[in-house]
């Protein structure tokens, strides 16, 4: 498969990593400086383009879109009207209503459009919900990611890069917060209910935030930063056991502690680089072995409750 990507950012290339290990290819690269274009292609392949319009017309199949979460939207509504299908990072957009209409013109096209949420797609997520009958009714959910943002310091010495302007959605809640919001979907579907609250940075930024969601007999906490790192495991909590597991978004290490026996640990032996897991199913779901309609249910209800939680919070963008 030939992918355009917009953006040449870490996760960019971490990408370009994984395609290259399914097999696919680089063959055009968007980005507003043509020297980081030049130094993207020179080490991923591909034509570097500064113009939306000259990248759209290039020979890809599909396009990958790791640009600042305000511009997704735009992104991958030009892809999807030039004719490609869309992988897009996560969130795929800042509302669920400009994902469902990205989605309907999607349909209507006959294209493929898919949120990179590495977690849903990772076999880890399996390998979690076999032990979950083992843990008896569940009660709690503890889901933690934070994570000390690369940018940070610079913030901190008075530079605000993109990941730190507010104008951008680049709250903790909807960089690293859709992660929790979306494992617990995946595992327990939508709450009842939920409680929140963020911490802002001077400049208006969401730095971090928790959120406890509400379901039949069981709460699940979540809590998520940009400005400190946790040594906290996530951990799902039922009346017959506990399970751990030791990273939100590459889990690679589960911990099983029965309430009556010994704790056993369990590594899993998947790929260091995930993003092959969403690669390979978004090349099944252009290849109609896979429906893509769960995906973007899932989505949408995700979206739907981060914007819940950002009006009761008043994140704004």
């Amino acid at each position: 498969m030939r992918f355009g990507v917009i953006g040449t950012n870490n996760i960019s290339g971490k990408f370009a990593d994984a395609l290259s290990l399914c097999g696919g290819t680089v063959t055009a690269v968007l980005s507003r400086s043509e020297e980081r274009g030049q130094c993207f292609c020179s080490r991923y392949g591909g034509r570097a383009y500064t113009s939306l319009q000259e990248f759209l017309t290039a020979e890809v199949d599909a396009v990958y879109i790791a640009t600042p979460n305000r511009c997704h939207e735009a992104g991958a509504e030009a892809a999807l009207r030039a004719g490609h299908h869309v992988l897009c990072e996560k969130p795929a957009t800042l509302t669920s209503a400009g994902f469902a209409s990205l989605s309907a013109l999607a349909g209507e096209r006959g294209l493929v459009l898919l949120e990179a949420m590495r977690p849903a797609f990772d076999p880890a997520i399996k390998e979690i919900r076999q032990y979950l009958p083992a843990l008896g009714r569940m009660r709690a959910a503890h889901l933690d990611y934070c994570q000390y943002s690369s940018r940070y310091d610079a913030f901190r010495r008075g530079e605000v890069m993109n990941a730190f302007d507010p104008s951008l959605g680049n709250a903790a809640l909807m960089d690293i917060g859709v992660y929790c919001f979306s494992v617990a979907h995946l595992l327990f579907g939508m709450p009842e209910s939920f409680t929140s609250s963020s911490v802002f940075l001077p400049n208006g930024m969401e730095g971090e935030g928790e959120a406890t969601l509400r379901y039949p007999g069981m709460l699940a906490t979540l809590r998520y930063s940009k400005i400190f790192d946790s040594a906290t495991p996530s951990a799902l909590q039922g009346e017959e056991g506990s399970l751990l597991f030791d990273h939100m978004v590459t889990t690679r290490r589960l911990t099983y502690c029965p309430r009556s026996g010994r704790r056993e640990e369990i590594l899993l032996s998947f790929a260091e680089n995930n993003m092959v897991y969403e690669i390979e199913a978004f090349a099944r779901m252009i290849r109609q072995e896979e429906s893509v309609a769960p995906h973007t249910r899932r989505t949408l209800d995700v979206l739907s409750l981060l914007e819940k939680v950002r009006q009761a919070n008043a994140i704004t963008f």
